[in-house]
């Protein structure tokens, strides 16, 4: 039998749950200076960050629905099954079409 896992994330599902890892289990269990890992669903056309990553890196894999990151380069399509790095120094924002609703999971660490 192989090694058990030490966290689930099925309850980031869950409705009524803010779909966020506690940062005690993400010290506990990454090991390593992440920052939040969650799984965010915007409505049609809310944003999510708005800020420029000055001291942080951060992962978005977008799991349902449809919109746009705008980066430092200029703006770039999302749609499910997508992912995208962002690094330090780059601009964080992702918005939902005003068409519908978007899901993402969104993991940032600490970079020096």
């Amino acid at each position: 039998m192989g090694v058990q896992p030490r966290y689930h994330v099925e309850h980031l599902r869950a409705s009524g749950s803010p779909g966020e890892v506690a940062p005690a289990t993400l010290r506990g269990v990454f090991r390593a200076p992440w920052r939040a890992v969650s799984l965010i669903r915007l409505a049609a056309g809310a944003a999510f960050g708005e800020r420029d990553l000055v001291d942080s890196e951060a992962m978005v894999f977008v799991t349902a629905g449809s919109g746009t990151a705008t980066l430092l380069h200029g703006p770039v399509a999302l749609r499910e099954g997508i992912s995208r790095t962002l690094f330090k120094d780059e601009r964080l924002e992702l918005r939902a079409d005003d068409s519908g609703s978007l899901e993402f999971f969104f993991a940032e660490m600490g970079a020096s």
